[in-house]
C-alpha cells in the first residue's frame, strides 16, 4: 500500500508493523502535515462481521480513553477502497516494551516506577469506565522516544477489550469460556473460564513488571497449556533482590536516575 493515499487525505509512507489482524503503517496526513499511524484489518478479517466488528470497537473504546495521556490518541476511522476498515492513530516515535526487552538489559529503577504508575493511570482511567483491556503485555505498551521528555508511556491495542456494561450476550467475541488475550500474562481466574475483571489486568501489570524488572519470567514453560498450568498450579520464581537482578544480555547502557544502565533512548 506504499504510495496510497487514503480517504483523499493519509498518504502511506511505510510498514511498521502486523499482526494476527491487520497491519500498522506510517502515514503522512497531507492536511495537517503530521505523521500519522494507520493501522488496517487485512483482508481476510474484514470478510469477518465479527472481526470487524472488534475492529471498531477498539477505536470507540480508544475514543472514550484518548483523554488519558498515556493511551494512544485516535484521529480518523473509516473503509478503504476495497472496504477495509481502518483506525488513524498518533504516531508514536519509540518502540514497544516487548522490542526493548529484546534487544536491552535492565532499566533503571525510575524508568519502572514512571512506567508502572503511567500504565496503572491508563487502566484505572479504563477501568471507572467499566473496560478492561484484557491482552496487557509488552508489545502493547509502547515506550516515546522524543528529544527532550521524560519517559512517556502509552497503552496500545483495546481490541480485546469489553465494557463491563455490555452484557456477554451481546458480546459474541467475548462468551463466557473463550480464551482470549495472552496466557503467558493472563490471570488464573480468566484461564478457569471466569469473566474477566479490573484484576486480570493489575495481574497483567505485575507480570510485565517482574519481567522487565529481572529479564526472566515468573514461570518456567515453553507452551500455551504449560503456562496455563504454571498460572493455576505452580508458585512464582521468588523475586530477586534488586542488586542480584541478572539479565542474559550485556547493553550498551548510560546512566540515569540510579547507578544501574538504562534504555539508550
Amino acid at each position: 500500500m506504499t504510495g496510497e493515499v487514503i480517504a483523499d487525505r493519509f498518504k502511506i509512507v511505510s510498514q511498521i508493523g502486523s499482526g494476527g489482524m491487520g497491519v500498522v503503517y506510517r502515514a503522512e496526513d497531507t492536511v495537517l502535515e503530521r505523521p500519522v499511524a494507520i493501522k488496517v484489518l487485512n483482508a481476510e478479517c474484514s470478510s469477518d462481521t465479527s472481526f470487524t466488528e472488534r475492529f471498531f470497537n477498539e477505536a470507540k473504546i480508544i475514543a472514550q480513553l484518548s483523554t488519558n495521556p498515556h493511551v494512544v490518541n485516535i484521529y480518523d476511522l473509516g473503509l478503504t477502497p476495497e472496504n477495509q476498515p481502518y483506525l488513524v492513530m498518533e504516531f508514536l516515535p519509540g518502540g514497544s516494551l516487548d522490542t526493548l526487552l529484546q534487544s536491552w538489559g535492565p532499566p533503571t529503577r525510575g524508568f519502572l516506577v514512571d512506567m508502572g504508575r503511567q500504565i496503572s493511570s491508563a487502566l484505572f482511567d479504563a477501568h471507572r469506565r467499566g473496560v478492561m483491556h484484557r491482552d496487557l503485555k509488552p508489545a502493547n505498551v509502547f515506550f516515546v522516544q522524543e528529544i527532550g521528555l521524560n519517559d512517556l508511556f502509552k497503552v496500545l491495542d483495546f481490541g480485546l477489550a469489553r465494557s463491563a456494561s455490555k452484557p456477554l450476550s451481546q458480546d459474541n467475541e467475548t462468551k463466557r469460556g473463550m480464551l482470549f488475550g495472552t496466557p503467558r500474562y493472563m490471570a488464573p481466574e480468566h484461564l478457569d473460564g471466569d469473566d474477566y475483571g479490573p484484576a486480570g489486568d493489575i495481574y497483567a501489570l505485575g507480570m510485565i513488571l517482574y519481567e522487565l524488572s529481572t529479564g526472566r519470567y515468573p514461570y518456567s514453560a515453553t507452551t500455551t497449556a504449560g503456562y496455563l498450568r504454571a498460572h493455576t498450579e505452580e508458585e512464582p520464581a521468588e523475586f530477586p533482590e534488586f542488586e542480584s537482578w541478572t539479565w542474559q544480555s550485556s547493553p550498551t547502557c548510560r546512566p540515569s536516575r540510579s547507578t544501574t544502565c538504562s534504555w539508550p533512548w
